[in-house]
């Protein structure tokens, strides 16, 4: 799979005005898109900001896709920014099982020789350990393998389970930095506000 990443920041009396649109009118959109196979929304409260991370069965979709992720984009209303877009190869991951409300987002970057490793490392040791974290529901590991910086989203039923997550979340990311040369650069948590898989005749495609 391969993922979009579109960042935005949110004028303080618009959160609540910027969620309802997106679920109303961007959602339904983007689940219209060719090769879409599932996303996530969420929103830092304190920060104001926030990320949509939009997946899809292969690259050329991804790619394909990006005209019309541009017009939905231009829908966003006054008080939401986009700050980004960013584009990955999805190196691992662990489908969402059922609801979820909180994410941890782990930024990581390293040498590109190191990528290879670090992929093999995350599949073989990070994710059966994150399956043992209480409250664990799933989770993507993007990378960009034309600058070795990535970053791994986490997914929990709640905040307080992720809260409780951290001490070991950061003992597999020590321990992960160790094993593969990789640098942890630093990491986020974040509320789930919105989750959507794709129709079955689209995800059949």
């Amino acid at each position: 799979m391969h993922a979009r990443v579109t960042r935005s920041e949110v004028a303080s009396d618009k959160v609540d005005e910027g969620i309802k649109r997106i679920k109303e009118i961007v959602i339904p959109q983007v689940k219209k898109l060719e090769g879409f196979k599932g996303g996530v929304w969420l929103i830092d409260r304190t920060t104001r900001k926030g990320f949509g991370l939009t997946l899809f069965d292969n690259e050329a979709s991804l790619r394909a896709t990006e005209g019309a992720a541009a017009k939905i984009r231009a829908q966003v209303p006054s008080g939401v920014k986009i700050t980004g877009v960013e584009q990955y190869e999805v190196v691992a991951s662990v489908p969402t099982q059922g609801q979820v409300a909180a994410g941890r987002a782990t930024r990581f970057e390293g040498p590109l020789e190191q990528m290879e490793k670090l992929i093999k490392y995350t599949n073989e040791t990070v994710i059966p350990a994150a399956k043992k974290l209480q409250g664990f529901k799933g989770g993507y590991w993007l990378a960009d393998r034309k600058n070795g910086k990535g970053f791994a989203l986490t997914l929990f039923e709640s905040e307080s389970a992720l809260r409780a997550s951290e001490e070991a979340s950061a003992g597999i990311r020590s321990d992960a930095a160790k094993q593969t040369g990789t640098t942890m650069a630093g990491f986020e948590r974040y509320e789930v506000f919105a989750q959507t898989v794709a129709e079955p005749a689209m995800a059949a495609r």
